[in-house]
């Protein structure tokens, strides 16, 4: 596998889609009508004595509180970056994935050329970027605003960190290429700054094109999600703690190493079942109207481990999550 393949690999998200079969089968293979997203950038199984499987590059803080009303973030973020390279690095470059939706204007629009509308503007703002130690910086927005780039005071020598901190707000959509929302449910996806990859003396970052992946660093996240405390959630990695604050919220917090992306679920209705395989944890959040799925879903997810652990190497996570979305959310359906 080149390096390339190895940092998009782990952001692989798969689109099962069911619906209900006239008749009792394990499989339908006919047109569908409830589609359920794999959230696949998971968390390393727990090592007890070793090291992560790739050293973190780009690491991230992010304290997020989503308003439901509103189907808005506020965050602030903490970036951790090691420059492996062998030169300095003067500048840092982000993906504004989110802006992709903000207009009809965007490069992302204009190459599907349909499909925007005010109902369904997206975006995101950063409020505020510095160094650690308070040194502001200025982020600047680059081509149609899906990518910014901040200057350095100082470069980042090779071997070296640098840890900025940002303060930002989005917009979420409704449900579109792959993110946003439908009524109360959330599909939250691509929603934060996010570092482009340092390679061959220059960023690798592109602005958000129709046909695109997402090329990452691998790193640790740990994210704490607040909003209201009858949500149930899902996200990369494991939750490592879930506080009520007896206002009306609760905070989730999840930790993931190994990936090079988060990405998250909410709604107030889903309903968990699980299946332990081969020493993974198979968890499917499920709406009530799509119960029937339970059985399928597992037996679908359990096939998919235990072949392609067969076929390319045993599963390195200790979740695979199931997110089963609504009928006006299919285009919560996976990458």
């Amino acid at each position: 596998m080149s390096k390339m393949q190895s940092k998009v690999c782990l952001t692989l998200q798969v689109i099962v889609c069911l619906r209900r079969p006239r008749f009792p089968a394990p499989l339908a293979l006919r047109p569908l009508a409830s589609c359920i997203l794999l959230l696949a950038s998971f968390f390393l199984l727990p090592p007890p004595a070793h090291a992560s499987l790739t050293p973190p590059i780009a690491s991230y803080t992010i304290d997020v509180a989503l308003d439901v009303e509103a189907k808005t973030l506020a965050a602030h973020e903490i970036v951790t970056y090691v420059n492996t390279s062998a030169e300095p690095i003067p500048d840092l470059v982000f993906h504004l994935y989110l802006n992709a939706f903000r207009s009809a204007d965007t490069i992302y629009m204009q190459e599907i050329g349909h499909g925007w509308s005010p109902e369904r503007t997206g975006w995101i703002t950063v409020s505020d970027v510095r160094l650690t130690d308070g040194t502001p910086l200025t982020l600047e927005e680059v081509e149609d605003g899906t990518l910014a780039r901040a200057e350095l005071p100082t470069p980042v020598a090779p071997g070296e960190a640098v840890t900025i901190e940002l303060d930002f707000e989005a917009q979420l959509p409704q449900i579109f290429a792959r993110t946003g929302y439908a009524g109360d449910f959330f599909m939250v996806g691509q929603w934060f700054p996010k570092l482009g990859v340092w390679q061959d003396g220059a960023w690798n970052a592109y602005a958000f094109h129709a046909n695109a992946e997402f090329y990452a660093d691998f790193g640790a996240y740990d994210v704490t999600i607040t909003l209201p405390s009858g949500y149930v959630t899902g996200g990369t990695g494991l939750p490592v703690s879930k506080v009520d604050h007896g206002d009306g919220t609760l905070t989730m917090h999840y930790h993931a190493e190994d990936v090079i992306d988060f990405a998250w679920t909410a709604s107030p209705h889903f309903l968990e079942a699980t299946r332990q395989v081969d020493g993974i944890e198979i968890l499917y959040l499920h709406l009530p109207e799509h119960a029937w799925t339970i059985e399928r879903v597992l037996d679908a997810a359990e096939a998919a481990v235990s072949h392609y652990g067969s076929w390319y190497g045993p599963y390195p996570y200790a979740r695979l999550t199931v997110v089963d979305v609504p009928n006006d959310g299919q285009g919560a359906g996976g990458m």
